[in-house]
């Protein structure tokens, strides 16, 4: 991985770092009980954030109308 970092213009000392990071995994780690509080089971994933309300939104790469109903559903509710 680090190489193939390097190799993408990366900053191969800092991806390394990063790679064993405690911090970043306390963040990655944070960011998938989040993900599975909400719902989120997939990736990439879009969740629409109103107020304290999360609502994820599934999504079509070949439909973008079905997001949108989704999305504007939720703009409705209080």
């Amino acid at each position: 991985l680090i190489t193939l970092a390097q190799e993408l213009g990366l900053d191969r000392e800092r991806f390394a770092s990063d790679l064993h990071s405690q911090s970043i995994e306390h963040a990655l780690q944070r960011d998938l009980a989040l993900r599975r509080a909400i719902g989120v089971y997939s990736f990439p994933s879009l969740v629409f954030a109103r107020g304290d309300r999360l609502t994820p939104i599934e999504f079509d790469y070949n439909d973008h109308l079905a997001s949108l109903d989704v999305i504007n559903a939720a703009l409705q509710q209080p």
